[in-house]
C-alpha cells in the first residue's frame, strides 16, 4: 500500500511538471517560436544577461552562478555536443527563472548529494528538466509527431535530429506527447536507472529493477552485445503481471556510456490484460 507522504510527493512532482512546461510555452510565446529554429536557448539566456563561459567543471554537466550582479552559466569544457550543451542552458535557465535558492553563495544548480536529502531541491531539478525538455521540444509542433502506431524509436531518433537534442530527451518528451501506452527506460549495469510512461502506460517500472533474461537489454548488460530491432517480449520482462502477453520492446545501446534506452510498446488489445486504462 502507497503511503499518503509517497502519494503527496507524486503530486508534487505531477504540479512541478506541469508548472515547468506551462513556463516552457510561455517562453516559446515569448519569443515567437514556430519552427526549430527559433528555439535560440542561447539567446534568451543572453537576453536575461546571463553570461555564458567554458570551464573544467568537476562532475557537473553545466552550473549557473551569480556572483553579485553577475550571473553565468558555466558550461564544460569536455561536452562538445550541441545536444546536451543546449539541454544544459535550458535547464541552468530555469533556475534562473524561478529563483531556485542555492545551497552555497555562488552555485544554483544542486549537487545530487544534496538533491537526495532535500526533497525540495530534488523538485527544483525535476522542474529545471522538465522545462528544458519542453521548450527544446514544443508540444504544439511535436503531438501529432507522436501519435503514431506501432511505436518504435523511429520518431524520436527523427525528433532527435532534427531538434538538436539528445536521443534521451527525444524520447521522453516522445512518451509525454504520446497516447499511447508506452514507456521509455534507460538501464545500466543490468538495472533500470529511469523510466518515463505516458500517461496510459499506468504500470510502474521502478528505478533499481533488476532486468529480466527475457528481456532485449538484458543482452547488452550480460553479454556486450544488443539486437537492435523492434521485437516482441513477454509483458513479465519488465512490468510486475502474471499475464500471458508480449509487449513490443526496441532498444538501442551507448558503448560509451554502457547504457541501453527501451521504448516499450503495449498495443491496445493486450492493455487491458495489463491492468492499462
Amino acid at each position: 500500500m502507497r503511503t499518503r507522504g509517497a502519494r503527496d510527493t507524486k503530486a508534487q512532482v505531477r504540479d512541478t511538471k506541469a508548472e515547468a512546461r506551462h513556463d516552457a510555452v510561455r517562453m516559446q510565446q515569448r519569443y515567437g517560436v514556430r519552427s526549430p529554429a527559433d528555439i535560440r536557448v542561447e539567446a534568451w539566456a543572453h537576453d536575461h544577461g546571463i553570461e555564458i563561459i567554458e570551464a573544467d567543471l568537476d562532475g557537473a554537466s553545466a552550473q549557473l552562478i551569480r556572483v553579485g550582479d553577475v550571473v553565468q552559466i558555466v558550461l564544460p569544457m569536455r561536452v562538445i555536443k550541441t545536444c546536451v550543451r543546449r539541454f544544459s542552458l535550458a535547464h541552468e535557465l530555469y533556475h534562473f527563472l524561478k529563483r531556485h535558492p542555492s545551497p552555497t553563495p555562488t552555485m544554483m544548480c544542486i549537487p545530487k548529494a544534496l538533491r537526495r536529502r532535500d526533497e525540495d531541491l530534488r523538485l527544483h531539478e525535476v522542474g529545471s528538466n522538465a522545462f528544458a525538455g519542453a521548450v527544446l521540444l514544443p508540444e504544439f509542433l511535436l503531438r501529432k509527431r507522436c501519435e503514431v502506431s506501432p511505436v518504435t524509436l523511429d520518431v524520436p531518433v527523427s525528433i532527435a535530429k532534427e531538434y538538436d537534442v539528445s536521443l534521451l530527451a527525444s524520447a521522453i518528451r516522445f512518451v509525454e506527447l504520446s497516447s499511447e501506452r508506452c514507456a521509455a527506460v534507460l538501464s545500466c549495469r543490468g538495472q533500470v536507472e529511469w523510466a518515463a510512461a505516458s500517461a496510459t502506460f499506468s504500470k510502474p517500472i521502478t528505478r533499481g529493477k533488476r532486468l529480466k533474461r527475457a528481456s532485449v537489454a538484458w543482452e547488452y548488460h550480460a553479454t556486450g552485445k544488443l539486437d537492435e530491432r523492434e521485437q516482441l517480449v513477454p509483458a513479465s520482462a519488465w512490468l510486475d503481471t502474471t499475464a500471458n502477453v508480449d509487449i513490443f520492446e526496441h532498444s538501442t545501446c551507448s558503448p560509451e556510456h554502457g547504457t541501453v534506452l527501451s521504448l516499450l510498446w503495449a498495443p491496445e488489445q493486450v492493455g487491458p490484460q495489463l491492468g492499462m486504462r
